[in-house]
């Protein structure tokens, strides 16, 4: 099957993004046994959790072969992203960026994607991803609750700025989605200004009131 060689870069990109995904969920289940052992169950849900990324890699690129691309993923894989905080504070950061933001942000992208997606099977493949990482998004406060417990109200106010920054960041990194070719709708790609704009959307509707209720949410800017 034919399509422009953006699209197909850009469906070899995905692939090693959900290989790099299910990574650092393992990462981040590590860590969070570490530091919230009382937990467990939490930490186990997060293993599931990349489960679900090594299968949607596998996804991905069954779509990539069928591109007439090269379907392994390959190169280094990332650590956890950078965080302000120390111990508990930096597990709330990555929890916030990876899961709260980074996968509710990822499902709404999925979404508006399938929506205009008219190459045979990519609408569906995309709307299974996308409830996926719903989830994922709602086991991310479930984490962030359980990181939370036993904190005084002076350690939240002091972590809302950062938690709000990294909120911001995974914004910011939905920027990083380039062109998607002349026929990229059809294959369930968005365009970078079109990707920012629906990250912003979701995280207004579904991430700060989250955040707001918790007394987490800070201004830009703020200082911790």
């Amino acid at each position: 099957m034919t399509a422009h060689p953006t699209v197909r870069a850009r469906w070899q990109a995905r692939t090693r993004a959900e290989q790099a995904s299910a990574h650092t969920m393992e990462l981040l289940a590590a860590r969070f046994e570490a530091l919230v052992p009382e937990r467990a169950g939490v930490a186990t849900a997060l293993r599931r959790t990349a489960a679900d990324e090594r299968r949607h890699q596998g996804l991905c690129a069954e779509v990539v072969t069928r591109l007439g691309g090269d379907a392994e993923a390959g190169g280094p894989l990332p650590g956890l992203p950078p965080a302000e905080g120390e111990a508990r504070g930096a597990l709330m950061e990555h929890v916030v960026f990876l899961l709260c933001a980074g996968e509710a942000i990822a499902a709404a992208m999925l979404r508006v994607a399938a929506g205009a997606a008219t190459a045979p099977g990519v609408t569906e493949l995309l709307r299974g991803i996308a409830a996926d990482e719903a989830r994922h998004a709602a086991l991310g406060w479930v984490a962030l609750d359980a990181a939370l417990d036993g904190l005084s109200a002076e350690a939240r106010r002091e972590a809302a700025p950062r938690l709000s920054r990294q909120v911001l960041r995974a914004v910011v990194a939905a920027r990083a989605v380039g062109a998607a070719g002349p026929d990229g709708a059809a294959w369930g790609l968005l365009e970078g200004a079109r990707a920012v704009e629906v990250a912003k959307q979701a995280v207004e509707a579904a991430v700060i009131p989250e955040l707001v209720a918790r007394g987490l949410w800070a201004p830009p800017g703020a200082a911790p």
